[in-house]
């Protein structure tokens, strides 16, 4: 994210600095269901609960919590279509690929088209990968 900028020392300063401690609750609070806590779920989990829109949405939150936060659980969801459960979809959604390639695309470092030949290349292997595992 610095590479070569003039201040990476202090770039790193101020994104620790928003990304902790009250500054990152208020950030989460300013984009509720649309931002999870990253790091330290537990603890920045409690310290949203008295959030209105967490209070609203608290099973979700629990689950959440617990995704994120118990050892050997996948950090993805599994999802239904139509009564189609499909035991890739969260670690698929998860790898966050398509973010990652729209920045790159938005950066013009490549095409639309490789932001879908890409994802669907990480996907893929997800899949294989997990079908490996027994999933």
């Amino acid at each position: 994210m610095f590479d070569g900028c003039r201040y990476p020392d202090e770039g790193k300063d101020f994104i620790h600095h928003y990304m902790s401690g009250d500054n990152y609750v208020n950030f989460l609070r300013g984009v509720p269901l649309h931002l999870f806590p990253s790091y330290d779920v537990e603890k920045y989990s409690s310290m949203l609960q008295e959030f209105p829109m967490w209070k609203k949405y608290a099973q979700v939150w629990d689950v959440m919590v617990e995704m994120m936060s118990t050892p050997g659980v996948p950090r993805g969801a599994n999802f239904e279509h139509r009564g189609v459960f499909n035991p890739y979809m969260g670690d698929v959604y998860g790898l966050g690929v398509i973010g990652d390639k729209m920045n790159e695309f938005f950066a013009g470092k490549i095409s639309a088209e490789e932001v879908v030949r890409q994802a669907g290349v990480a996907w893929r292997q997800t899949v294989q990968e997990m079908k490996e595992k027994g999933i």
